[in-house]
């Protein structure tokens, strides 16, 4: 998250403007950088989340498996 907020001051920095690509962006250039860390710890957030379903998700099918062909504990 940090290497991409500091990639995005960097361009900021240099007077490069970018924004989103599915989404206006509103405000000027101070709350938009009040805005990007918000948003990209959401979206860090968003990620975890996700990956701690799929990881539920494997561990239960593995289970489901294990009881149908007998191999549970």
């Amino acid at each position: 998250m940090f290497d991409c907020l500091r990639a995005i001051a960097t361009l900021d920095e240099a007077g490069i403007d970018i924004g989103p690509l599915t989404e206006h962006e509103v405000g000027d250039r101070s709350m938009r950088k009040l805005i990007r860390p918000i948003l990209a710890r959401l979206a860090e957030r968003c990620s975890e989340e996700l990956s701690q379903k799929v990881q539920r998700g494997m561990l239960s099918r593995r289970l489901v498996s294990a009881a149908i062909t007998g191999l549970a504990h």
